[in-house]
């Protein structure tokens, strides 16, 4: 309800398996996991949702934790997971922290030093 009322479009899975079953067919450019799993360790779904074929690879991950599992779940960000929210701040702040996750990135700008090397060819011969 959350997501909806925020424009987003929304599709809730009751477990990581039937989850991974729909990311594994379509691509989401946010997923949205409570903590822990009802039927896999936290780590396999982050590494099946990061695989390199992954439609999902690059989507933005929140982990959803109890107050008592904050810590616990914290370790995931950066092994897969970007952001860790607990239940009671979901309400609030989740709309937030997924447009924040979905943001173009800012440009960054890159020189380098080439070195070119020209080559000159006339053609000599006359008509």
């Amino acid at each position: 309800r959350v997501l909806r009322a925020n424009q987003f479009h929304a599709e809730f899975e009751a477990t990581a398996t039937s989850g991974l079953e729909t990311i594994s067919l379509l691509s989401f450019d946010a997923i949205l996991a409570g903590y822990p799993l009802p039927d896999m360790p936290m780590q396999a779904f982050l590494d099946a949702v990061r695989k390199e074929d992954s439609p999902c690879r690059t989507a933005g991950l929140v982990l959803l934790a109890t107050p008592e599992t904050l810590e616990e779940t914290r370790r995931f960000v950066g092994r897969g997971a970007n952001r860790v929210l607990t239940v009671d701040d979901f309400l609030g702040r989740l709309p937030n922290i997924l447009l924040r996750l979905l943001e173009v990135p800012p440009r960054v700008a890159l020189r380098r030093k080439l070195q070119l090397a020209v080559a000159v060819c006339r053609d000599l011969e006359q008509s």
